[in-house]
């Protein structure tokens, strides 16, 4: 009869400490790679894809057009929060870079009108471009933004930052490139 009694006991024991060995098992094996950060060094990521966008003052360039200096490209959109969190920091980058690097902001996703007046709030000097179709969006697998690319002056691609990068980070993508 007693031994009826701790049977429940018994079931209940096992079952935690198996969960708690498939917990411990799972954190081990997979929760580290799902919290990394990215690097905040330059990596080698292979070429960058080629893209063509519409400038906003009428003029159609493609990534051969900024080839023989790095370039930073910035996927972003007005409607996007962190987007306007990091936009003082890339234009104060481009005002301490822009003779050597050239930044390019590509427009996500975004009315016209509203990435106007957005670059106008931000004093944004830097070319910036619709991406119609979402061409240049796909090549470089734009899965949120802001995304901040930098690519080398060979046309490498040596950095890929998803959210919101800071000045730090930025700064050192640069700094690896030039």
């Amino acid at each position: 009869m007693s031994s009826n009694k701790n049977f429940p006991l018994y079931v209940i024991g096992t079952v935690i400490i198996v969960m708690s060995i498939v917990v411990v098992v799972l954190s081990l094996n997979s929760g580290p790679e799902l919290i990394k950060p990215p690097p905040t060094t330059v990596q080698d990521l292979g070429p960058a894809p080629d893209f063509t966008i519409d400038i906003l003052d009428g003029e159609e360039k493609s990534l051969r057009d900024y080839r023989g200096k790095p370039v930073v490209l910035n996927f972003w959109a007005s409607w996007c929060p962190p987007c306007r969190q990091e936009a003082p920091d890339l234009v104060e980058l481009h005002k301490k870079y822009g003779d050597r690097v050239d930044f390019v902001g590509i427009i996500y996703q975004d009315e016209e009108g509203a990435a106007r007046r957005f670059i106008e709030e931000f004093g944004i000097e830097y070319e910036n471009g619709m991406d119609a179709g979402g061409k240049a969006s796909a090549a470089y697998k734009i899965t949120g933004i802001p995304t901040t690319c930098v690519i080398d002056a060979q046309g490498d691609l040596r950095a890929k930052w998803l959210g919101a990068i800071t000045s730090e980070v930025l700064t050192s993508y640069i700094e690896g490139v030039l």
